[in-house]
């Protein structure tokens, strides 16, 4: 952990030093002269528009992911390769269940993932639910003999069903709000 840690810091500075090695040597390429590069009233014009501009141009909430996105350029790695180890043994208990007791034994570690003893064994798969439900999502599909191609049509119908919806909700919202929340209401029922 730490020597991964060491080495993603070493990385990000030796990129530091190939960006400012790359303009010097392009610079002294063409027989600039380095003296005139450095400018600290120019970098602090320079530097400030720059942080002016992405100060008035996002709001708090992106301004701190931006100094956490700066933060984790030097820090390490949220995966571990101790989570790597635990989501490779999940789904190796997983597919191996699939394979002694049938698709249909995992209907219920597939439905209800918090509940099952087979996700407990990965806690960095079910924290994530973006791994969790890729993971849930195509195994459901497995199990109820789905053709992927069939899915992914029926997928990109909806959406573009549900994108011309919004657009017609938006236009009878200026007309007839009454009308306009039925509607929205019948959606919601037929989504879900």
């Amino acid at each position: 952990m730490v020597q991964e840690i060491h080495e993603l810091t070493m990385f990000a500075i030796i990129g530091i030093v190939v960006v400012f090695g790359c303009v010097i040597a392009g610079y002294l390429m063409e027989h600039g002269n380095l003296k005139v590069l450095i400018q600290p009233a120019e970098l602090v014009t320079i530097g400030g528009a720059a942080i002016g501009t992405v100060l008035i141009a996002n709001p708090l909430h992106i301004l701190k992911q931006i100094a956490g996105g700066i933060g984790g350029v030097f820090g390490g790695s949220k995966y571990t390769k101790q989570a790597y180890i635990d989501s490779l043994k999940m789904m190796y208990d997983l597919l191996n269940k699939a394979r002694k007791d049938g698709l249909m034994a995992l209907e219920g570690d597939v439905e209800e993932p918090e509940k099952s003893p087979l996700f407990a064994k990965g806690p960095a798969v079910l924290k994530n639910h973006h791994v969790r439900d890729f993971i849930c999502d195509s195994l459901r599909m497995a199990i109820t003999g789905v053709d992927a191609s069939i899915w992914i049509r029926c997928l990109i119908s909806t959406l573009k069903f549900t994108t011309m919806a919004q657009r017609s909700l938006r236009r009878l919202s200026a007309v007839s709000p009454i009308h306009c929340r039925v509607w929205a209401l019948s959606l919601q029922c037929w989504a879900s």
